[in-house]
């Protein structure tokens, strides 16, 4: 099977343990099921997971990341957590910035619950800033790739012993 898009890995149970249902190419992260329809023939309609991966290249950045979710997932970004967001709930956004360039891996992890299944994953590159552009890095002499960029309506910050 040749994957050109998202490889789609399906597990008819809810905790993604192998082996896999059923491997596919997924042209797009946007799976909006009603209750009691499974992703795919033969798979239960509740208590399954998905897989979700792939490599994009990334022109540099800041990237905005959007999850929409119906009940728990999990996004990797870069080898980075970015988004843990792995409970029942109904469904809801969320959100998270990461300062990117070139090839960067992907993950997506799903699982439905009960009743409808609802995951989407998105991003865009945010390019404009109605304050102060403020780039954020993890050494202090400013070198490499920025963790995040994000808009900082003034500069007048005391973190103290924390950071931002």
């Amino acid at each position: 099977m040749t994957i050109s898009d998202w490889r789609g890995e399906y597990f008819a149970n809810p905790a993604l343990q192998a082996p896999s249902y059923l491997v596919r190419n997924d042209r797009v992260v946007d799976l909006d099921l009603a209750p009691g329809r499974g992703p795919a023939l033969g798979m239960p309609s509740e208590n399954w997971s998905a897989r979700w991966s792939r490599t994009w290249k990334f022109d540099e950045g800041n990237y905005r990341f959007h999850v929409l979710v119906d009940d728990g997932a999990r996004l990797w970004v870069a080898g980075r957590l970015l988004i843990d967001a792995w409970a029942d709930g109904s469904a809801r956004e969320f959100t998270a910035d990461l300062y990117l360039k070139g090839d960067v891996p992907i993950r997506l992890d799903y699982y439905n619950h009960l009743g409808a299944a609802r995951a989407r994953l998105n991003w865009e590159q945010i390019t404009q800033f109605s304050g102060w552009k403020g780039s954020y890095y993890a050494v202090r002499d400013l070198s490499g790739l920025p963790l995040f960029q994000r808009d900082d309506p003034v500069i007048r910050f005391n973190w103290g012993s924390g950071s931002p």
